[in-house]
């Protein structure tokens, strides 16, 4: 009797292989038409320091007047696309304060990075910038 439980399950086992095999035979490959397109320029992820040391022309933001009537001070940090050329193409506010995050946002956008290179060939870059707004002469 044990035997012959053995022997089913066996048999069981040995049809479900079989069928699942000849299910994967009938699936034809995926064709190259699905497949979505790969973007002409990847982006990659660069650490903010590092990107630091690409830049070719920083431009620091204008202290709002308004803000240093408050005496408002802090750290503005923005999330940045930038560009196979160097140019920053999106840059916008993750944190800060609103009366300086305008000021931060027309500064960085003025900025210039070296291309980076990833396999010799130029990519966009996903970053983040901080810009330092302080009353301290």
């Amino acid at each position: 009797m044990l035997k012959d439980t053995i022997a089913v399950l066996f048999l069981g086992f040995l049809m479900t292989t079989l069928l699942h095999s000849q299910e994967k035979e009938k699936t034809p490959p995926p064709s190259k038409e699905a497949s979505p397109a790969k973007p002409a320029n990847p982006r990659v992820r660069m650490d903010a320091k590092i990107m630091d040391k690409q830049l070719k022309r920083k431009v620091n933001p204008l202290y709002p007047k308004e803000a240093r009537d408050q005496r408002i001070q802090g750290t503005v940090r923005l999330h940045i696309i930038v560009g196979t050329d160097g140019k920053v193409l999106q840059a916008e506010v993750i944190s800060g304060h609103a009366l300086l995050a305008q000021a931060s946002l027309d500064a960085v956008r003025k900025r210039e990075y070296k291309p980076v290179l990833l396999n010799g060939v130029a990519v966009e870059v996903d970053t983040t910038v901080d810009t330092i707004f302080s009353l301290v002469y």
